[in-house]
């Protein structure tokens, strides 16, 4: 398994661009395997796509959020027709019409991995794409869930094995009950989202702080060994910093997930 890290702030703070590429270079001055960004497509990454939530693209973009898995679905056919590089893109569906040269000389297809939860969603990305992102599903819903419909949808269409990317917090932490509480605090609204509450519910707890691997060095290491005994081929880590010294548990942390690459 693939233990990679986000480079930009997944908390809701800001980040500059300079900082992005500070915490890059530290990533992979670490030996860590990749680095993730919400949001921004960042130099030679992976595509992430996904359906997103009614939150986000009815309340703040004004669109529908009607049929999101058949509206993903079409994107990703679109996508693949762009990234053929034949020097146009013909694409004629029900919500995309796309008739357009393009060519980029030199271009080489990208993956596509696209955030899918739901049955729906992991049939038609292994289908179609390269692999999926998750988020708040632990190693129950990874090895039950994920990985069974994903492989057999992209076995069913002759593709490869398709990356599984689990994104999941981690925190190693002196004061395990003090982080466990901290993190309730911060992980709360995600219990409001119905994608996530489906996810969580397949685990082992459906709780977002179990899902979340917080603990001393011994149990972070256990816990990324269950992942990948599940069937994630990567692990995106969402680095905190939960003891009193936020910087010093976010630098352990760091070292911890570095460690385990080796």
């Amino acid at each position: 398994m693939r233990v990679g890290v986000f480079i930009g702030e997944t908390t809701g703070e800001q980040t500059s661009v300079d900082r992005l590429a500070a915490n890059a270079r530290d990533a992979e001055s670490r030996g860590l395997a990749t680095g993730w960004v919400p949001h921004i497509p960042w130099s030679l990454l992976a595509l992430g796509i996904g359906p997103s939530h009614p939150v986000v693209v009815e309340g703040m973009y004004g669109l529908s959020y009607d049929a999101p898995a058949a509206h993903t679905e079409e994107y990703v056919e679109v996508l693949r027709a762009c990234f053929t590089a034949s020097g146009r893109v013909d694409w004629d569906g029900a919500r995309f019409r796309v008739h357009a040269p393009l060519d980029v000389p030199g271009a080489t297809a990208i993956p596509v991995l696209v955030a899918a939860l739901a049955p729906r969603m992991l049939e038609l990305t292994g289908r179609l794409a390269d692999g999926t992102i998750t988020y708040w599903a632990d190693e129950r819903a990874i090895a039950e869930h994920v990985v069974p419909r994903i492989t057999t949808a992209a076995s069913a269409a002759g593709r490869p094995p398709p990356r599984v990317v689990a994104g999941v917090p981690v925190a190693v932490t002196h004061d395990v009950a003090g982080a466990r509480e901290r993190a309730g605090r911060m992980f709360a609204a995600y219990l409001n989202i119905p994608t996530y509450q489906r996810i969580l519910g397949r685990g082992a707890t459906g709780s977002p702080v179990d899902v979340a691997i917080i603990g001393d060095e011994t149990h972070v290491h256990e816990r990324l060994r269950r992942f990948a005994d599940a069937g994630a081929t990567d692990l995106c880590a969402s680095v905190l910093g939960l003891d009193d010294n936020r910087e010093a548990s976010r630098l352990r942390t760091l070292d911890v997930l570095a460690a385990h690459t080796g």
